[in-house]
């Protein structure tokens, strides 16, 4: 897995950073740098249980099923 480079930004400022750490953006994928985001543990939540699922439904709707089942959301 890659490591978070020094000096490195969250991408999702504004929040109180507690550390960064890489999010997989796919989940079941590669660990490559592309496929990974550096963001604070609130954030990295945030990501997988908020965005991923709505991202999920809209490129759903969209495009006829074609998104990593990984983004329909954690179980509970």
């Amino acid at each position: 897995m890659p490591k978070v480079p020094p000096f490195h930004r969250a991408k999702f400022p504004g929040r109180p950073n507690n550390g960064l750490v890489l999010a997989h953006i796919i989940e079941d994928g590669p660990n490559i740098q592309d496929n990974f985001l550096a963001l604070c543990p609130n954030c990295e939540k945030s990501f997988d249980n908020m965005m991923k699922p709505a991202i999920y439904g809209a490129f759903t709707a969209i495009m006829d099923g074609k998104v990593p089942e990984t983004w329909k959301g954690k179980k509970p």
